[in-house]
């Protein structure tokens, strides 16, 4: 099964795409249900408001991170295959209900943040605007995993 080709251009539209997997069911094209895709993206925007758990190179953060940023927003595509951190991989058969709902409490509090966000382990600092833009990114790319039924 192809994944789906996914652009999200805000936070409700996300929103939106998530309740309607979780309310019309849907095919996995790879290996993680939606409870555990929630759970991981409910990690990477819990932490980027409240402090991320780990932290990548000074060079990766300082020059290779913006550089893959601008390519990344540029073409607002993640390649699949690219391992996610200890900590943002979650065991399937969590309940899904829960962890949408978490998920949405957390999408809400991302869009309602005021001021900065912390530094992105890879990426380095970024503005409010451009960390909404990567959320926005990283989310499409784990839901385009997921096609609705």
């Amino acid at each position: 099964m192809d994944r789906r080709d996914l652009d999200f251009k805000d936070l409700d539209a996300l929103a939106t795409d998530v309740q309607g997997l979780h309310d019309n069911g849907y095919e996995k094209a790879g290996k993680w249900d939606l409870a555990q895709t929630c759970e991981h993206l409910t990690t990477a925007m819990v932490q980027s408001m409240d402090g991320f758990s780990f932290q990548g190179p000074w060079l990766v953060r300082k020059v290779i991170g913006p550089l893959f940023f601008k390519r990344l927003t540029k073409t607002r595509k993640i390649k699949a295959g690219i391992n996610a951190p200890p900590g943002f991989v979650f065991e399937p058969g969590d309940d899904p209900a829960s962890a949408v709902d978490q998920f949405q409490q957390t999408l809400a509090r991302v869009k309602q943040h005021q001021g900065d966000f912390q530094p992105h382990p890879i990426f380095g600092r970024l503005s409010p605007d451009q960390m909404r833009r990567f959320h926005l990114i990283h989310n499409a790319h784990h839901l385009s995993f997921l096609i609705p039924r």
